[in-house]
């Protein structure tokens, strides 16, 4: 039966962060901020061509910031270029996000509970792309595997990590260069 300690996943994801808190930060920088870009655009023409665009530039980044924060996680040396360094997982990840976010709306359609349930199932797909190296279809047989028998726990550890994300938005936004790293890579752990 797989074991997971929120505990220990939480305080591990703050002691990595405090050991490499200078390149965490400036990794987390870009990311912050490519959240946080207003959305200026509300005609068709704009929707067209600005959201694709907001929505690969910030998978982009977003893969990469993970693919370090896994990195950093088992130990190596890494550098703010590092983040650019994996653009060939770019469209298997891509897919990835769209298929389990397609298998959660479908979830939640079908009354909320399943939605929760194969978010949780599925939530090691994108550690399983990047880390393992794994095709899609793996990653979500593998990632059932691996949440078999924890799930109420992942559910537990998730809610935690949110609030934790929470308590940075309430510090103005920048606690988010904070709160967003040690959620990450508690869940990475």
């Amino acid at each position: 039966m797989n074991t997971l300690s929120i505990k220990e996943s939480i305080k591990r994801g703050w002691e990595i962060w405090k050991a490499n808190k200078k390149v965490i930060t400036f990794i987390t920088l870009p990311v912050f901020l490519i959240g946080i870009i207003p959305n200026p655009v509300h005609d068709g023409i704009g929707l067209l061509f600005f959201k694709p665009l907001v929505l690969l530039i910030s998978t982009f980044f977003g893969m990469g910031y993970l693919k370090t924060l896994l990195m950093v996680e088992e130990g190596k040396k890494v550098e703010f270029g590092e983040m650019f360094k994996h653009a060939k997982y770019f469209w298997r990840y891509l897919s990835a996000m769209l298929l389990y976010g397609i298998i959660i709306g479908v979830g939640f359609i079908l009354f909320i509970i399943p939605g929760i349930y194969f978010a949780l199932k599925y939530s090691q797909v994108f550690m399983l792309v990047l880390d393992k190296d794994m095709r899609i279809g793996e990653a979500f047989t593998r990632s059932g595997v691996m949440t078999n028998g924890v799930k109420w726990k992942l559910f537990r550890f998730y809610f935690l990590v949110t609030l934790i994300e929470l308590l940075g938005l309430l510090a103005l936004g920048v606690g988010e260069l904070l709160s967003m790293p040690v959620a990450i890579l508690s869940t990475v752990v």
